[in-house]
């Protein structure tokens, strides 16, 4: 075999490009394929905690209306007589203990803490009190209605945060 022909050589230069090509294409579609699965299962993992945000937001705000609830019927109620603040109580409770047990599994966001104060602050309404007076002074809306647009704006920056693709790893 000669090297010195062209129908020896053009065959041996075509194989070895197609050798490069197939290698190339090989190497890029495992990138390509690698960066999908990283790419979607982030995506998973932001779609739980986007849903853990909007169930947290909802007791928070369930819990927040029972105590509103409760602060405008203190005109009508002696809250020391349990009989009679008793449905208020347990209105607060339900939604207050779940959206305390979702804030702790919540992933870090700019302004959780105020949200967990605010959860604290909610809570200690069903505390028996000395006076009306005093679950009046407990009794915060302004933090509250922050904490409900904190949460709001912590999913939404959240998921901007998890939908910025990063860099490619596969690339030289």
């Amino acid at each position: 075999m000669s090297l010195e022909s062209v129908a020896t050589v053009a065959p041996l230069f075509t194989a070895g490009a197609a050798l490069i090509v197939g290698a190339v294409t090989r190497w890029t579609q495992r990138g390509v394929a690698q960066e999908r699965i990283r790419w979607e299962g982030k995506l998973e993992v932001a779609k739980f905690d986007t849903a853990r945000f909007e169930t947290t937001l909802q007791h928070f705000i369930e819990a927040a209306d029972a105590g509103s609830r409760y602060i405008v019927a203190l005109g009508d109620i002696d809250a020391t007589d349990f009989e009679q603040r008793e449905k208020y109580v347990f209105a607060i409770l339900e939604p207050i203990g779940r959206a305390r047990v979702e804030a702790q599994a919540l992933p870090p966001f700019p302004g959780i803490d105020k949200v967990k104060l605010s959860i604290k602050t909610l809570e200690k309404l069903v505390a028996v009190p000395e006076s009306n007076d005093a679950l009046i002074e407990i009794w915060d809306p302004r933090g509250i209605g922050e904490s409900i647009t904190l949460l709001s704006k912590g999913r939404s920056t959240y998921m901007r945060e998890a939908t910025q693709p990063d860099a490619p790893r596969w690339r030289l």
